[in-house]
């Protein structure tokens, strides 16, 4: 288990959005899928400490995207 799954449903039902098992599954894969890329990235580029000022180097394009974007949410 990657993420704790009660803390995401907290999240959810705070916003008044019901969620269940398998949607919770599906965004443990994603947060996943997000670990590796930049696992990869990492490695690639020989990084071995990741920080908040290099993570965006050893994302790739999409994650990047999303973090450029991150604080432009309305809430």
């Amino acid at each position: 288990m990657l993420l704790n799954k009660t803390a995401i449903r907290k999240i959810f039902h705070d916003e008044g959005v019901q969620v269940n098992v398998l949607a919770l599954n599906i965004i443990e894969k994603l947060v996943r899928y997000v670990v590796d890329s930049m696992i990869i990235g990492a490695k690639f580029k020989k990084v071995k400490r990741v920080k908040p000022d290099n993570i965006q180097n050893i994302s790739d394009d999409e994650i990047r995207t999303m973090l450029e974007h991150m604080d432009d949410r309305p809430f």
